[in-house]
C-alpha cells in the first residue's frame, strides 16, 4: 500500500512537470557576450505554443536604465495578429531604476506555432525585437515578468506561465561608438499615395493602407508607420515608429488616431504622409444630431417669425376689443 501511494504521488509529480514542460511559454533570446566596442544588443522575445492554442498574451520586458538606451523596438515579422498594446515604453513611474516595455496582443482563431514546408511540426514565433545601446559597464539582468498567456478556447483560460531572467555583463567600454543619427533630409511627399480601404480578403474586412510612391528617381529603403494622437509626425519619438510593409492593417480599427506614414529612401531623404482620424464616437453622434435639430428649429423659426408675430398681434387685439 505504501509503495502504491508513493508511486501515485511520484506519477502525479511527473505528469504535472510534463504538462508544464510542454505548455505554451515565452522564450527570451539574448546575446551570450556583449562587445566592449559598444555594439547594439538585440533581445528577441518569442512565443512557443507547444501543444496549446494561444488566444492572448501580455508581459513586461525591463532592463536597468543606467546601463542601456533604447535604439529601436520592432514588431517586424511578429506573429501577433492584433495588438491591444503594441510594444512601447511604460509611462508608470517605478523606483527600481528600470526601463519597462509593455505589450499585449491577441490571436483571433488561436496561435499554435509557425509551420513551414521545410520542417515538421511547428516552431516558436517572434513577438518583438528590442535593440539596446550599452552605455555603462556592469552586471545586470533582462527581466520578462507579469506574464500572462491565455488559451484560444473562447473564454481565455489562463495558462501556466513564468517570469524569465537573463543575466548579462557589460565589459568596460573601451571605444564606445555613439549612436549615429543620419542627417536625413525631409522632402515633399507629393509623390506618395496612401490609400485607405477594407476588404473581406484582408483580415476579415479590417481597415488597411496601401502605400505607393511614384517617384522613380529614388529607391525606397523601408516604410514606417505610427498611429498616434499627435497630429504632427515630427513630434513622435523615434521608437514609436514601426517598420512595416504594404498593405498595412491598422491597429486602431476605430480610426480615432492619426496614421502617419514615413517613407525612407536609400539616399538619406524621407517624406511624410498623414491620414487624419475619424471621430466615430456615439457621444459625438448624439451631440451632432441635437445640434442639427436645433439648427433646423432656428431656421424654421426665422422663416415663419413674421407670420407668427402678425398672428399673435391679431389675437391680442381681438382679446382687447
Amino acid at each position: 500500500m505504501k509503495f502504491t501511494a508513493i508511486s501515485l504521488f511520484l506519477a502525479s509529480l511527473f505528469f504535472t512537470g510534463y504538462n508544464h514542460v510542454f505548455a505554451a511559454r515565452f522564450v527570451m533570446e539574448t546575446p551570450e557576450e556583449i562587445s566592449a566596442n559598444g555594439s547594439p544588443v538585440t533581445v528577441t522575445i518569442y512565443l512557443d505554443a507547444e501543444t496549446d492554442s494561444v488566444g492572448g498574451i501580455s508581459s513586461t520586458f525591463s532592463f536597468p536604465s543606467d546601463m542601456y538606451d533604447i535604439a529601436s523596438i520592432s514588431t517586424t515579422n511578429s506573429v501577433v495578429s492584433l495588438w491591444l498594446t503594441a510594444p512601447r515604453v511604460s509611462n508608470e513611474k517605478n523606483f527600481d531604476l528600470r526601463t519597462r516595455i509593455v505589450f499585449e496582443g491577441i490571436f483571433p482563431g488561436g496561435f499554435t506555432g509557425v509551420r513551414g514546408t521545410a520542417y515538421r511540426g511547428s516552431r516558436p514565433g517572434v513577438i518583438g525585437t528590442i535593440t539596446l545601446n550599452p552605455k555603462h559597464e556592469g552586471v545586470g539582468n533582462f527581466l520578462l515578468d507579469t506574464t500572462e498567456i491565455r488559451a484560444g478556447d473562447g473564454i481565455g483560460t489562463l495558462l501556466f506561465s513564468e517570469s524569465l531572467v537573463r543575466q548579462f555583463s557589460i565589459p568596460k567600454l573601451v571605444s564606445v561608438q555613439p549612436t549615429v543619427i543620419k542627417n536625413e533630409t525631409e522632402i515633399s511627399g507629393s509623390s506618395i499615395q496612401v490609400e485607405l480601404s477594407r476588404s473581406n480578403l484582408i483580415e476579415n474586412n479590417k481597415w488597411y493602407l496601401i502605400i505607393r510612391d511614384d517617384n522613380t528617381n529614388r529607391t525606397v529603403d523601408h516604410i514606417e508607420i505610427a498611429e498616434r494622437k499627435e497630429h504632427n509626425p515630427r513630434d513622435i519619438p523615434m521608437f514609436m515608429w514601426r517598420t512595416t510593409t504594404s498593405p498595412y492593417v491598422l491597429l486602431h480599427q476605430s480610426r480615432t488616431m492619426y496614421v502617419h506614414t514615413k517613407i525612407i529612401y536609400n539616399d538619406g531623404t524621407f517624406a511624410y504622409k498623414t491620414i487624419e482620424p475619424v471621430d466615430n464616437s456615439q457621444k459625438n453622434n448624439v451631440v451632432s444630431r441635437i445640434l442639427v435639430c436645433i439648427g433646423i428649429f432656428i431656421a424654421v423659426l426665422y422663416r415663419y417669425w413674421y407670420q407668427f408675430v402678425h398672428a399673435f398681434s391679431s389675437f391680442i387685439r381681438k382679446k382687447v376689443r
